[in-house]
């Protein structure tokens, strides 16, 4: 019923019902392989398919809730494990993604702030360091005058 729901809230948000499906399939696939390259095409691909007239006077792209609200519609519309503000003993990841043998720690900023450097000086990715899965942190910067993604970078923890 989650799946659904949420597949019907990203139809509403995104308004490319038609092309959501290979969106979604295209999403899935990268974050099972692992292709930090497709997945950033992908999520790029996910913001540019918001109508221009949804921020039509509305300030709300100025607001990182706003694009991990976006996200989090997206990715729990593929049903993944997913555990959005995932606490540690060092602050709280935005957005963690489980799937397969792989950990996926978001953090998105919509400032000129460095959301990877955040991941790595807290420490966010110990959480998961002995789960014997791989870990990836993934960095994510908006621009509220473009509405996409103006920056993404990704790392492998060791």
């Amino acid at each position: 019923m989650q799946i659904s729901f949420n597949d019907m809230l990203l139809d509403l948000l995104t308004d490319s019902a038609p092309g959501m499906p290979d969106l979604q399939d295209r999403l899935y696939d990268a974050f099972a392989s692992g292709n930090t390259d497709e997945l950033k095409t992908n999520l790029h691909a996910l913001y540019a398919g918001i109508p221009y007239n949804h921020y039509t006077n509305n300030p709300i792209c100025r607001y990182e809730g706003f694009y991990a609200s976006v996200f989090y519609a997206c990715i729990a519309s593929l049903g993944l494990r997913i555990i959005p503000e995932d606490v540690t003993n060092r602050g709280r990841i935005d957005f963690t993604v489980f799937i397969n043998d792989l950990i996926y720690i978001f953090e998105f900023k919509v400032t000129d702030e460095e959301p990877l450097k955040q991941i790595k000086e807290k420490r966010y990715y110990e959480k998961y360091m002995d789960s014997g899965k791989k870990v990836i942190i993934v960095g994510i910067n908006f621009n509220e005058n473009e509405r996409n993604i103006s920056r993404m970078e990704w790392e492998e923890m060791d």
